[in-house]
């Protein structure tokens, strides 16, 4: 292991980043805690399938070896808490440290490794022990940064580092033996102009954020954790605000922190609630006309009708004899974690779900603590690299200047925010001023309107005459909320009112402890009104003049938009789940393509060989080589069978997947080699299923005809 650079002597950084790059000496198990088929310990995995090494568990290797030099006398304890932190403290870590995961497009590969028990004295194998596991391959390679807050503690950090000889799970038995080559960053010099697109305008000015998350959030949506820890499907505006006060805190800021905190001109914080989309270049390009939103309310769906238990089959029984519930059923609420999105206005809105994973986690503890019962628990985390869209509203141009120069590194993506628990990494990728020509999405009122829609696009906290949470959204709350006037009030009517409410929790850091819990109405919540046109407006103006209602706007809280009632109809969201992952393509091709395989077509072992050949292509080129390879030995004696399979239909329809993404691949190079990397394992997945699904339940008595 090679050490860091050390830093200039003349100009001393505020952060440091160090790369590390690791590749495997020998196999590697790095579990995820759960099992799949005949596979009792699975690899852990990142959202596009390939193998990863979550952050945390090398934070723990390097705390492991900061606590073994501490006992030799070469670190001392506070040194290594200032440097990874102390459990139950408020010393921070000074490091953060990111996933070890695949470059894009490197190969690698996944065995499965079979042990079992052995008998203390014939060392034979003991009964019903035998476990099937899921190794990394050896000469695996894998990457990962880390930015370091307090360049003082290098080399502490690089003692630490020379000592992790091995990751993942086995590691006194010889596993996941690394070489890591560990060095300093170059030093970026210091930004003359901020990373932000446009300039703010005169009077209240709109900072539109793109954000990715570099690695897997947790935003706990409890205050008393269980064994499983649930999770908001999006980043409310309280920890997006906590995020950048953490940043500047970190990095000793502590007055950039306090304007962010001011209870009189702090910028105001929305939710960031996630895209549907992958693609950080399409989302860059259309940041001016993105619109996210929770689903209202009253858009509801039709249940399935409940399965007949008369016996007969469907085309038997009468139209009259369906029961009353089939012809009743009550429609379904859309879910907490679905949203609507379109790209711009001319388009439709399209209704997804967030993909949230959940991550099983082993506390067993460290040296420094004691107990024998491992803590088992599983964590619900948004997948990485979800994009994220929020806004920071400030009240003059001269604050948002302010806050542009304060925060100028990490606005142009140059450092880390941290989010949720444990601090997930997420990176800004774009920022850019929003023009007062956008469309609105408080005020239609250009036609007549026949009614009127308040939705709420955030949680809105608000109380009653008694201090009480208000729990129902009415015209009355309106009415107090914005200062409507109650004589033009008493003009209109509530034709439908759809709300839910939810409980807010939070920390209370003066006490230490959890924040009493509020009572908000649920976004997506809608008030439909009808009256006469001017009581109408009127309505309309007032919520326009309020930005935000209720309590704790500046956390993102008390968002609304108006819209016309027949604005609706134009509104109508596209079927949900836009999304289709790679895997479910590639299996749906292959299905479609078992008809390219006539029968009594090759054996089963001559499948299987196929199969595994193809899952070990680290190419595109060899996937097609290898079907070549089929191809020519079609034409001999001994290859008779594979005369039975399409193969030139196979090669069209690698050509075909590749070609179904090249428009994504329109990005930096970065982008377009993850995108090459998709391409391979779709293509990889198609060509294994394909084989998989048509190989014979049972070879012939009379051989298997080799692997051809």
């Amino acid at each position: 292991m090679t050490g860091a650079g050390t830093a200039s002597a003349s100009v001393k950084p505020d952060t440091q980043r160090f790369s590390l790059s690791v590749r495997l000496l020998e196999d590697m198990h790095s579990g995820s805690g759960s099992t799949v088929h005949e596979l009792d310990a699975v690899q852990q995995r990142d959202r596009y399938g390939n193998p990863v090494v979550r952050d945390r568990h090398l934070r723990g290797l390097l705390r492991e070896e900061g606590y073994a030099l501490v006992k030799m006398g070469a670190a001392t304890m506070r040194d290594v808490n200032r440097l990874f932190g102390q459990p139950g403290n408020d010393t921070r870590s000074s490091v953060l440290i990111s996933s070890l995961r695949l470059s894009p497009g490197v190969w690698h590969e996944l065995r499965q490794i079979a042990s079992t028990a052995r008998r203390s004295l014939d060392r034979g194998p003991l009964e019903d022990t035998l476990r099937l596991q899921e190794h990394v391959a050896a000469h695996t390679e894998f990457a990962a940064e880390m930015e370091l807050l307090d360049p003082e503690l290098t080399p502490l950090l690089e003692r630490c580092m020379r000592r992790v000889s091995a990751i993942g799970a086995n590691r006194t038995r010889g596993d996941g033996t690394i070489l890591a080559k560990f060095q300093a960053l170059p030093e970026k010099a210091a930004p003359t102009a901020c990373g932000v697109t446009g300039e703010p305008e005169a009077g209240t000015c709109r900072l539109r954020l793109l954000i990715r998350a570099e690695e897997p959030i947790c935003m706990a949506n409890t205050a008393t954790p269980d064994n499983v820890i649930p999770t908001e499907c999006y980043v409310r505006g309280q920890a997006v605000q906590g995020a950048f006060v953490s940043w500047a805190l970190r990095r000793g800021q502590p007055v950039a922190a306090a304007q962010l905190l001011a209870t009189e001109d702090a910028p105001e914080f929305s939710n960031s609630y996630p895209l549907p989309i992958l693609d950080p270049v399409g989302a860059q390009a259309a940041m001016q006309s993105l619109d996210v939103r929770p689903v209202p309310l009253d858009t509801m769906t039709s249940k399935p009708p409940p399965q007949s238990d008369s016996g007969w089959p469907w085309w038997a029984e009468s139209a009259s004899e369906k029961t009353q519930d089939e012809t009743a059923a009550k429609p379904k609420r859309p879910g907490d974690h679905e949203f609507l999105f379109r790209s711009n206005t001319a388009e439709s809105y399209t209704r997804y779900i967030p993909l949230i994973r959940p991550y099983m986690r082993n506390d067993a503890g460290h040296s420094q603590r004691t107990g024998d019962e491992q803590q088992l628990y599983t964590v619900e985390e948004i997948a990485e690299h979800t994009l994220f869209l929020a806004e920071i509203i400030f009240t003059d141009p001269a604050q948002a200047r302010s806050f542009e120069l304060a925060f100028a590194a990490v606005i142009e993506g140059k450092s880390w925010l941290t989010l949720g628990r444990g601090g997930g990494l997420a990176r800004i990728l774009k920022a850019e001023w929003l023009s007062s020509q956008q469309p609105s999405t408080r005020d239609r009122s250009e036609r007549p309107p026949k009614g009127l829609r308040v939705i709420l696009d955030s949680d809105l906290i608000m109380r009653g005459p008694l201090l009480g949470f208000r729990d129902k959204l009415d015209l009355e709350l309106l009415a107090d909320a914005s200062g409507f006037d109650p004589e033009q009030a008493a003009k209109l009517k509530e034709e439908r009112a759809t709300f839910d409410t939810v409980e807010i929790h939070g920390f209370n850091p003066v006490s230490a402890g959890p924040r009493q819990p509020a009572i908000a109405l649920r976004r997506g919540s809608v008030l439909e009104v009808t009256g006469p046109e001017a009581a109408l407006r009127a309505l309309a103006a007032a919520l326009s003049a309020r930005p935000v209602l209720g309590e704790r706007s500046k956390e993102g809280f008390g968002r609304i938009r108006v819209e016309s009632s027949d604005a609706r109809a134009s509104q109508e969201d596209k079927p949900a789940d836009p999304i289709v992952s790679l895997n479910e393509r590639a299996l749906h091709r292959a299905e479609a393509d078992r008809r390219l395989i006539e029968p009594n077509g090759p054996s089963r072992k001559q499948w299987t060989d196929f199969a595994k050949q193809a899952l070990g292509a680290s190419s595109v080129d060899e996937l097609n080589a290898l079907i070549g390879t089929r191809l020519d030995h079609a034409e001999k004696l001994g290859g008779v069978a594979w005369q039975k399979v399409d193969l030139v239909a196979m090669k069209e329809a690698i050509a075909d997947i590749a070609a179904a993404t090249q428009d994504m691949a329109d990005g930096p190079d970065d982008d377009n080699d993850r995108v090459a990397a998709l391409h391979l394992r779709e293509a990889r997945l198609y060509v294994v299923a394909l084989a998989m699904m048509s190989r014979p339940e049972k070879d012939d008595m009379n051989g298997d005809g080799g692997h051809g």
